[in-house]
């Protein structure tokens, strides 16, 4: 189901995408996934549509890549690169606009990226990103890079914002012995590069700070989430004083090149 449920969301926000822009006719180039043809040409009648995948993010998941599920298509090409290297792929000023859902998450330089991203574009053309989860939220944040184990009853939330000291401090407490099996567990909490580690301060900063105007920013929130967290949130705190926003789970961004 979970297949079915990513590629909805995305669906979802390729459609809110094409309300703000119009992609009829138009070049798409999507970061990071891939959309069926008969959405893409059928429905929307882009003129044409790249999709650029992360060699290392495909070999994180196994070797799957998201293109392999879509037929292939006259109007359609697959780049394999990262996004940080797709002005060397990409000719500058040949796309219309940029489309990319739970993404930016991944990409190891951001800033650097969307600079890249900013050369591809045409005068007029829009990034739109949708991403979640961000590093700095206290319960998805982690993104997977928390370990079960079988000393851990229930997940340790917000083990990834703590100190590397605490963090240490809080698996001897559970009950963690041997040095090689904390080295791992919390090598891949802290220097696992499926996630980047960037927070939402991050972010905001890069996403106000790039070449682009910012049309949208629009923060997905887990406002309540100290009621259900309050103990984790507040070892948290007293842990790490550089944490700040630990509530945004995501955004939703439309970027302009003017």
């Amino acid at each position: 189901s979970n297949m079915y449920d990513q590629s909805m969301y995305q669906i979802r926000e390729l459609i809110i995408h094409h309300a703000k822009v119009n992609l009829y006719g138009k070049h798409l180039l999507e970061i990071g996934g891939s959309t069926p043809n008969e959405i893409l040409f059928d429905q929307l009648g882009l003129s044409q549509y790249t999709n650029i995948e992360s060699p290392d993010y495909i070999d994180s998941q196994g070797g799957k890549t998201y293109s392999e599920k879509h037929l292939e298509h006259t109007k359609r090409r697959t780049i394999f690169c990262n996004a940080e290297d797709i002005d060397n792929q990409i000719q500058q000023e040949s796309v219309d606009h940029i489309f990319s859902v739970a993404c930016f998450e991944h990409i190891y330089d951001l800033p650097k990226a969307i600079k890249c991203f900013f050369e591809c574009l045409k005068t007029r053309g829009t990034l739109y990103s949708y991403f979640a989860p961000i590093y700095s939220q206290i319960s998805e944040g982690d993104h997977g890079v928390i370990a079960s184990h079988h000393l851990l009853d229930e997940k340790p939330i917000g083990l990834h914002l703590m100190t590397h000291s605490d963090q240490r401090k809080k698996l001897i407490s559970k009950g963690f012995k041997n040095q090689d099996e904390i080295q791992n567990f919390l090598g891949n909490v802290n220097f696992n590069r499926i996630p980047n580690r960037l927070k939402y301060e991050d972010y905001e900063r890069i996403l106000t700070e790039s070449p682009f105007w910012v049309i949208d920013l629009i923060r997905i929130e887990a406002l309540n989430a100290y009621k259900l967290y309050s103990n984790a949130i507040d070892e948290v705190r007293s842990s790490n004083i550089s944490i700040n926003n630990i509530m945004t789970i995501g955004f939703r961004t439309l970027l302009l090149k003017k």
